[in-house]
């Protein structure tokens, strides 16, 4: 099935970043496919539904597997920064043109994916405090921004 995506998006990692990814993904009625080195990660997949792999996304050969080469986007979510570095090092040598979006857990892992090659980089723990103390400091605000489909909850 996986040899059969085309314009598809690669979610590397799937734990809580990378399943709320995938769900998006999905809703918006695009193709995905998971890749992830943790058993339970997999079958977590393969329950859902979703095209999943079970392997490495810092190797070459398992991008090439998960159809990178067809790919229009790439998200590097594992739950380790090192690893996503690593992700999205391989990604971008295999596919010079390829959308990459990565997780960091600092600041100082966000400028080193950008060096790495990725196109743009979140800090879900930043974001949430952002959004939390939106949600105190300004709850007009927040009330805006979730009605435009922006804001988190």
């Amino acid at each position: 099935m996986i040899e059969n995506l085309d314009d598809h998006v690669i979610i590397c990692g799937f734990g809580r970043v990378g399943r709320a990814v995938a769900a998006e993904v999905v809703a918006s009625g695009r193709q995905c496919v998971v890749v992830d080195v943790n058993e339970q990660s997999v079958a977590v997949a393969e329950e859902s539904g979703l095209p999943v792999m079970h392997g490495d996304g810092t190797e070459d050969a398992e991008l090439a597997r998960a159809g990178i080469a067809r790919a229009r986007l790439l998200v590097a979510c594992a739950d380790s920064d090192e690893k996503n570095v690593f992700i999205t090092l391989s990604a971008r040598a295999g596919r010079p043109d390829l959308v990459i979006v990565a997780r960091a857990s600092s600041p100082g892992t966000a400028e080193k994916l950008r060096r790495a090659g990725a196109n743009q980089v979140v800090e879900p723990y930043s974001t949430a405090g952002r959004t939390i103390a939106t949600q105190v400091l300004k709850p007009q605000v927040a009330a805006l921004l979730e009605i435009a489909g922006i804001g988190g909850s």
